[in-house]
């Protein structure tokens, strides 16, 4: 089983659903590249400075195919499969270490966050801040 591919594949198809097509013609070309001769160095070169594939964030006001409730979950998701690539682009071993990838994408979140006002002592949750606690741990764990 090749989990580079698997990963670049399922990027690849999260982009392309969300609308993000300059980061999805990316990956395919890293998919073509893998395929022909195993390289890896063309989905390394997209990570690092102003403008990489590390700034992309799928949200309503960058015009992508999400509503406000999936960007959370959608982000997570796209976090949780660059992460995996990465590592496994990274890696040297030919057997990869599972329980060092689990431990990459383990999150530390461990407090919820939301709003309070400091005169009155008024909190508040959002869906968002909700989901933003939420969706880490469950996307995580399915990755």
């Amino acid at each position: 089983m090749d989990l580079y591919r698997l990963a670049l594949e399922a990027m690849q198809k999260l982009l392309n659903e969300t609308g993000v097509r300059f980061w999805a013609d990316w990956i395919e070309k890293d998919i073509e590249y893998w395929d022909d001769n195993r390289s890896v160095t063309h989905h390394l070169s997209a990570y690092g400075g102003m403008g990489s594939f590390n700034d992309v964030v799928i949200c309503v006001v960058n015009n992508h195919k999400v509503n406000k409730h999936q960007e959370a979950w959608t982000n997570y998701l796209l976090m949780g499969l660059k992460s995996v690539a990465y590592y496994l682009a990274k890696s040297e071993e030919i057997e990869i270490n599972v329980d060092m990838l689990k431990e990459k994408l383990q999150c530390n979140y461990s407090k919820i966050q939301g709003s309070r006002c400091l005169a009155c002592g008024y909190s508040e949750l959002s869906e968002g801040d909700v989901d933003n606690f939420i969706a880490p741990k469950i996307i995580n764990e399915e990755i």
